[in-house]
């Protein structure tokens, strides 16, 4: 899939070089096995000679950036709560997602509490556990798997996306989450913009790719 990611942006990489191609930078986190073999098979599907592989764990994850504080996490996911009104169909989106999983020995979904929290994840209860089994069907689907034990299809799955989209603008796009997580990686985007080379090459007509996990 990577592969073929790669073969389809060759062209636009190459068009936005120019007529006198550069250097292409490729910036990921070497601090993650699935980002350097992401990056690797990009690179495979791109087929361009001129490449300068960059491992920096630290563009995506730096270290010298303090990480936030319980009640600083808690803060900015009970804003977002504020801010992002819940899809009108949430609730029966769950209990479509747990008829479609069948019952087992946890309660179902639309019965378990979701809670502010400040730890790793922000926001625990049945919405976490939605947005978990969506992603990992996501994964599955992309990976040509059966989805969920061959019991969900292509369909429902988009029709679930929608729990996935509100749990994550919950827990993870608080400002101060944001700016903690991005912000160093935005700096090197917009360094590399306004190098007028993409970052690659301080004679011009090159272009920049990161690669990380989202």
């Amino acid at each position: 899939i990577i592969q073929g990611q790669g073969r389809s942006l060759r062209g636009e990489i190459l068009g936005r070089m120019g007529p006198a191609p550069g250097r292409l930078k490729v910036t990921y986190d070497a601090g993650s096995t699935r980002d350097n073999t992401t990056a690797e098979d990009l690179l495979a599907g791109l087929g361009l000679p001129s490449i300068a592989r960059v491992g920096d764990a630290a563009v995506f994850d730096p270290p010298w950036c303090p990480q936030l504080t319980a009640a600083a996490k808690e803060r900015a996911v009970r804003a977002r709560l504020k801010a992002v009104p819940r899809p009108a169909r949430y609730e029966g989106r769950l209990a479509a997602l747990q008829a479609l999983l069948g019952r087992g020995v946890a309660p179902p979904l639309q019965s378990i509490p979701d809670v502010v929290a400040g730890g790793a994840v922000g926001w625990l209860g049945g919405s976490f556990v939605a947005s978990s089994w969506i992603e990992a069907m996501l994964l599955q689907f992309g990976a040509g798997l059966p989805m969920a034990y061959g019991r969900v299809a292509p369909p429902q799955l988009y029709e679930m996306l929608e729990l996935h989209v509100y749990y994550r603008a919950i827990a993870d796009r608080g400002l101060s989450i944001e700016r903690r997580g991005e912000s160093n990686l935005l700096a090197h985007v917009l360094r590399d913009l306004a190098s007028g080379a993409g970052g690659a090459s301080p004679q011009g007509g090159g272009a920049s790719l990161y690669v990380g996990h989202d």
